[in-house]
């Protein structure tokens, strides 16, 4: 069955240790988007996340906005995306 999973406080770190956390994700999280800071830039990124290929973008907002990830896949459990929490 095809599920979602909120982490609603992802984990603080440089872009570059971000990026290098997705190759944790077990093959059945098909997708992953949300918004984070990097403890290294200055902007809000948009996070687009399928079949190993992800898309970090910068957004602009004129106020702050929360930070969150959602998972989408087939039976997700908490350990499978631990390396992405605080």
């Amino acid at each position: 069955m095809i599920n979602h999973q909120f982490v609603q406080s992802p984990v603080k770190c440089t872009k570059a240790e971000f990026i290098k956390r997705l190759a944790c994700l077990p093959s059945h999280i098909y997708r992953l988007k949300g918004f984070m800071t990097f403890e290294d830039t200055a902007h809000t990124y948009l996070i687009q996340f399928t079949q190993g290929q992800y898309e970090l973008t910068p957004v602009a907002f004129s106020k702050k906005v929360p930070e969150y990830l959602v998972l989408i896949g087939k039976g997700i459990s908490k350990e499978d995306y631990q390396c992405l929490e605080q």
